[in-house]
Order: C-alpha cells, then sequence, then structure tokens
C-alpha cells in the first residue's frame, strides 16, 4: 500500500484534553444547545474518551499539502448525528476561564 500519511504537529494544539465537564461548562457559556439539531434529544455520546476524545480531520494528499484539524467528536445517542468542535479554540478558552477563577476574577 502507499505511504501513510503523518498528521503535521504544527496542527496538533499542545496540552490536555478537555473533561466532559468543561466542555458543558463551555457550551453553557457560549448559549450552545444540549439538543441534537436533527431529533432534539439532549443524550450525546463522547466515544473517544480512552483516546483523549480527539479525533483528527484531515484532507486526502492528492488534494494539495497535508493539513489537520483536532476536533472533540460527540454523537447523539438517539439519531446517531456527528457533531464536531475545534479542540484549539474550546481548549484555548477553557484555559483563559481557568486562569480566571485561579486569579479570582
Amino acid at each position: 500500500m502507499g505511504e501513510e500519511a503523518k498528521l503535521p504537529t504544527n496542527e496538533i494544539p499542545a496540552g490536555k484534553d478537555a473533561t466532559i465537564d468543561e466542555m458543558v461548562a463551555f457550551f453553557r457559556g457560549v448559549g450552545a444547545k444540549d439538543e441534537c439539531p436533527i431529533c432534539k434529544t439532549d443524550e450525546w455520546t463522547f466515544p473517544n474518551r480512552d483516546y483523549g476524545g480527539v479525533v483528527y480531520l484531515q484532507n486526502p494528499p492528492s488534494t494539495g499539502p497535508m493539513m489537520a484539524v483536532a476536533a472533540y467528536l460527540m454523537i447523539c445517542n438517539n439519531c446517531n448525528f456527528i457533531r464536531l468542535h475545534a479542540k484549539k479554540v474550546i481548549d484555548k478558552k477553557i484555559k483563559i476561564i481557568s486562569e480566571k477563577v485561579a486569579d479570582g476574577k
């Protein structure tokens, strides 16, 4: 088979992954709805928690320079709709909030 594609390290945010509690607090803080946009249930699974809860989306090598985005994956427990959220953005905002809490702001 062909050569295996490697994810570029400059696209993968460093640091720990957000916990489910931190993600829920983030979603509520930005006014995101809990309900699935397809079936309206509000029960989700974070299926990749054994591996940090993160998936990497990348373009096929034949389409140009390799690019990858780290994302948190959620799946609706009712209709299996897949919801993705950019890891870099969520992690950055959680870090800012955590620093404010630690500073007593």
